[in-house]
Parts: C-alpha cells; structure tokens; sequence
C-alpha cells in the first residue's frame, strides 16, 4: 500500500519527496518504510496522555 501511495505522490501530485512517520516500537511499519526506500531523519520524544511516545520520522525521495 504505501509504494502505491508513493507512486500517487509521484505522478498524481508531483511531489519529490514525502515525509513519514512512525512510533518507534512499531517494527512492521519500520520494515515498509525503509523496505520503501526511506531514511530515517530522527527520533522525537512526545509526551502524550497516555506516556512517553518516541516518533521516527522518514523522508522518501521520490
């Protein structure tokens, strides 16, 4: 799904890279987001109301 959603972004929106994000603890979403090309351009720490919350953040080169 996300390479498809990627391809739109492309060809459909004209964009050159997108950014993606995804809770550090998720290991699936990690392996499609860097299966999909992305890099990692850091972590940051939320405090939310239900915990701490470490947020990867992605860029994809389109």
């Amino acid at each position: 799904m996300l390479a498809m959603v990627l391809r739109f972004c492309r060809e459909e929106m004209g964009l050159n890279q997108v950014l993606i994000t995804c809770d550090d603890d998720n290991i699936g979403s990690i392996k499609v987001i860097e299966h999909n090309g992305g890099v990692l351009q850091n972590k940051v720490v939320n405090r939310l109301q239900r915990g701490v919350v470490t947020t990867r953040r992605y860029w994809i080169t389109l």
